[in-house]
């Protein structure tokens, strides 16, 4: 269904030794999308207990917090800063699009997770330098940068629109100094692990050609 015979290594049947390679790793997989989703359910559901819901700004000059260590030292919160802001001083959109931010960061999580443990699959079979998970390997690393990005679009207009809700950005405040935080430091290490990805693709299909090509030798 995926892959045509010419497009194709040998796919070799499993080893007991590879049966039990292939349950653990579908086993640290399923921990680990149990994990998001126990995640998101916790913040969920805490989030709706509380009357709150989550987001990241940027806070300039006065607008940012200071803090007073235990020191006396005077110390400023960094300039994403993460707050729980009341539903309530909230209107029904804001509160959608921030929900909305964490729900698409989620579904991308466990769409990786997938996308992963198919591939780890087809590398036990023996078939790493087959076309097909060459392409699977970009699908993971393309699934990757949305899963960073998507989140991004909702996230984006919801902190806007609940920093204008909370009066730190309007037509009476024309010198505001609070905006969303776009990207965070997390971007990066996804970044770097996509880029690493495309890498792999491109060498599994050089190593798919030369097998096509040393198989039409034989």
């Amino acid at each position: 269904m995926f892959r045509s015979k010419e497009e194709s290594a040998e796919i070799i049947g499993l080893t007991k030794k590879n049966r039990r390679d292939l349950s653990a790793s579908l086993a640290v997989f399923a921990a680990l999308a149990v994990a998001v989703i126990v995640r998101y359910v916790m913040n969920l559901t805490g989030q709706l207990g509380d009357g709150t819901v989550s987001t990241r700004l940027r806070m300039y000059d006065d607008d940012a917090q200071w803090i007073t260590a235990p020191n006396g030292a005077s110390v400023q919160a960094g300039p994403g800063i993460p707050l729980q802001m009341p539903t309530e001083s909230l209107s029904p959109v804001t509160t959608g699009f921030l929900r909305a931010g964490d729900l698409l960061e989620s579904v991308g999580y466990l769409v990786v997770l997938g996308l992963l443990a198919v591939l780890v699959v087809r590398f036990i079979r023996g078939g790493i330098f087959e076309l097909w998970s060459a392409r699977l390997v970009n699908a993971v690393a393309i699934a990757s940068i949305l899963a960073v990005f998507l989140p991004v679009i909702p996230r984006q207009l919801g902190g806007n629109i609940a920093a204008h809700d909370l009066g730190w950005i309007g037509a009476d405040v024309p010198d505001a100094h609070v905006d969303t935080e776009v990207l965070n430091a997390d971007f990066w290490p996804i970044y770097v692990f996509c880029m690493a990805f495309s890498a792999m693709a491109v060498i599994m299909k050089i190593g798919s050609r030369m097998a096509r090509d040393q198989a039409g030798l034989v």
